[in-house]
């Protein structure tokens, strides 16, 4: 989960003007890769676990926000994918009707997700369950390279609208925070069985060039990507897509991914150009792959 406040400047937003500046404040929280880990227990060592899963990091969550509050900044909430298997409770319940006391669905509307990407695991128990799941949320769920045969839940983008502090004692318009989601293109050989003809994957890169102008028209301030692929290495070929390249596409501001379960920034990934792992940036944009 990011960590740190930081100030947005989008880079296609025109300059301020002299007479009235202003400046606002964002603290965007993240999960990525939660695997429907729900409570404080580890099922294969049968014991309970401090900050482990959802329930571990309620606390943590809530501690952001009211240090985003006490700074004067807006708060969103997102999670990057992977949230719908990898655990002996998330495959019980792929196999019964989902109603909003699903523990995950219940968990997500309670501590208030703004919006959730998609990862290739997610597909795993199939486009019924996932269908299901979307429809008892909340908050929208974004994928914006996954295209289902018929119309769904999932959105291929969205914008949400983020209430602003008051400024020196003005009242600031709601930020309006774009968001599109991209898995690796790989979910399409991964997830066949599950995909068959309803649905299909398109590359990620693509679909990202075309959809990020459409937000910026819908009227978003500036936009932020959940990526749920890695960050590649200098001079690695073999990879399940590169967020970095995702990254330059113009129009996007900042940066989530995650899928290789690994923590940026930090000594996690090597230095290269256009990662910046001390200032946690991709070809200059912030991001951050929570851990």
């Amino acid at each position: 989960m990011a960590n740190e406040l930081r100030t947005y400047v989008s880079a296609d937003a025109p300059p301020a003007k002299a007479a009235a500046p202003a400046e606002a404040r964002l603290r965007i929280l993240a999960t990525t890769d939660l695997h429907m880990q729900i409570v404080g227990h580890d099922y294969v060592r049968d014991r309970s676990v401090g900050h482990h899963g959802l329930a571990g990091i309620a606390t943590l969550i809530r501690t952001a926000r009211q240090e985003a509050t006490a700074k004067n900044a807006a708060c969103v909430l997102l999670d990057n994918g992977d949230l719908l298997q990898g655990s002996a409770m998330g495959n019980q319940l792929a196999q019964m009707p989902v109603t909003p006391a699903h523990p995950l669905v219940a968990c997500l509307n309670y501590l208030g997700y703004d919006a959730l990407g998609l990862g290739n695991h997610d597909l795993d128990h199939g486009l019924p369950y996932l269908r299901a799941v979307a429809g008892a949320l909340d908050m929208p769920l974004i994928s914006t390279n996954l295209h289902l045969t018929e119309p769904g839940p999932l959105r291929r983008w969205s914008i949400v609208s983020c209430p602003l502090p008051a400024v020196n004692g003005q009242p600031m318009p709601p930020l309006q925070i774009g968001l599109l989601s991209v898995l690796p293109s790989k979910t399409a050989i991964w997830n066949r069985d599950v995909l068959e003809d309803g649905a299909r994957v398109t590359c990620p890169l693509e679909s990202l060039r075309s959809a990020a102008p459409l937000l910026r028209a819908g009227g978003a301030d500036l936009v932020v990507l959940l990526a749920h692929m890695g960050i590649a290495h200098e001079g690695e070929t073999l990879t399940e897509d590169d967020v970095c390249a995702m990254a330059e596409v113009d129009g996007i501001d900042a940066v989530i991914t995650g899928h290789t379960h690994r923590r940026f920034p930090g000594l996690d990934h090597p230095a290269r150009s256009g990662v910046d792992t001390q200032a946690g940036t991709l070809s200059q944009r912030p991001a951050a792959m929570p851990r």
